[in-house]
C-alpha cells in the first residue's frame, strides 16, 4: 500500500466543519500532485492538478476570511496578508510549471505545498479557532455576538 505524502491527523482539526473539509480537500489535492509526480509524460496532468489546487486555495481562503470577518477576528488583516502572499506564491509556481515544467522541480513544489499546508493550519489557522469556539458557545447559549 502506498503511503500518502500528507497524512491528515486529528491535530490538524480545527473543529470547524467547513474549514476542516477544505483542509482535507487540500491534503487530497497535494497527495494527488504527489502521485502524479512520477508519471513520465505527466507534465500537463501535473500542471492541471496544480492549477485546480491553486483555484481551490483561493476558494478556501475566501471562506476562512468570511468566517473571521463575521467573528470580528482582531488579526484578520494580518491573516489576509498571509493568505495573499501564499496564494500568490502558489499561483506563481503553477504558472511557472505550466509555462516551463523544467523550470521548477516537482519535488520543490511538493515540499513547498506540504510545508505551507501544515504550517498554515497548525499556526495561522489555530490562532482563530478560540474565536470560533467562543462564538459557537455564545450561540448555543442563545447570546447574540457582534458580527
Amino acid at each position: 500500500m502506498m503511503t500518502k505524502f500528507m497524512e491528515w491527523q486529528d491535530s490538524y482539526a480545527t473543529g470547524i466543519d467547513a474549514i476542516d473539509a477544505d483542509h482535507k480537500k487540500l491534503f487530497a489535492a497535494v497527495n494527488a500532485l504527489h502521485d502524479a509526480r512520477d508519471i513520465d509524460a505527466g507534465n500537463a496532468y501535473f500542471a492541471d492538478l496544480f492549477a485546480m489546487l491553486s483555484d481551490y486555495v483561493d476558494t478556501h481562503f475566501a471562506r476562512e476570511e468570511e468566517l473571521m470577518r463575521g467573528l470580528g477576528y482582531p488579526e484578520l488583516d494580518a491573516h489576509i496578508v498571509s493568505h495573499r502572499e501564499l496564494a500568490t506564491t502558489v499561483q506563481q509556481y503553477a504558472k511557472l510549471y505550466r509555462d516551463d515544467p523544467g523550470a521548477v522541480s516537482r519535488d520543490e513544489v511538493l515540499r513547498f505545498l506540504g510545508n505551507w499546508l501544515s504550517k498554515h493550519i497548525m499556526v495561522s489557522d489555530m490562532d482563530y479557532v478560540p474565536y470560533v469556539q467562543t462564538a459557537q458557545e455564545a450561540a448555543a447559549q442563545g447570546k447574540v455576538t457582534a458580527a
